[in-house]
């Protein structure tokens, strides 16, 4: 299967660290993480299912976001979000990411509404891909 992949780094808020992140983009699926190198699980992580194109853009819904409850409402998921929309937006991949069409958990669908009440996403549901923010 053919995957381009990507790295980036995460600035945690409060610790200030600096924390890898990896983006795998790829025929079908995308991934994204953040994981400290001294850590054997990840901080958080995202799957995402491309579905191909609606007519308007390469569609990535996501499949499952989780993170840490330790690193939870720090920005961690949004960091994910917003690196993989910002290389979504790139000619090759012509991509948008939009909310799971299954129901979402709890925290999924606060997640989502926060993006939406904060501007975060754009008219039509999908993450914007404009606020990657590179350290």
């Amino acid at each position: 299967q053919d995957e381009d992949m990507y790295s980036a780094s995460f600035k945690d808020p409060l610790t200030e660290e600096i924390i890898p992140m990896k983006i795998g983009l790829g025929t079908g699926r995308a991934y994204a993480e953040i994981k400290h190198p001294d850590e054997s699980l990840s901080r958080s992580k995202g799957s995402f299912q491309n579905w191909g194109d609606d007519g308007e853009n390469n569609v990535y819904e996501s499949r499952g976001t989780s993170t840490d409850p330790r690193h939870q409402r720090k920005g961690y998921a949004t960091a994910l979000y917003n690196i993989l929309a910002h290389l979504l937006k790139d000619k090759k991949y012509d991509g948008a990411i939009y909310p799971s069409s299954e129901e979402l958990h709890e925290d999924g669908v606060k997640f989502w509404n926060n993006a939406y009440e904060t501007g975060k996403t754009n008219l039509d549901g999908s993450w914007r891909g404009d606020l990657y923010d590179s350290l």
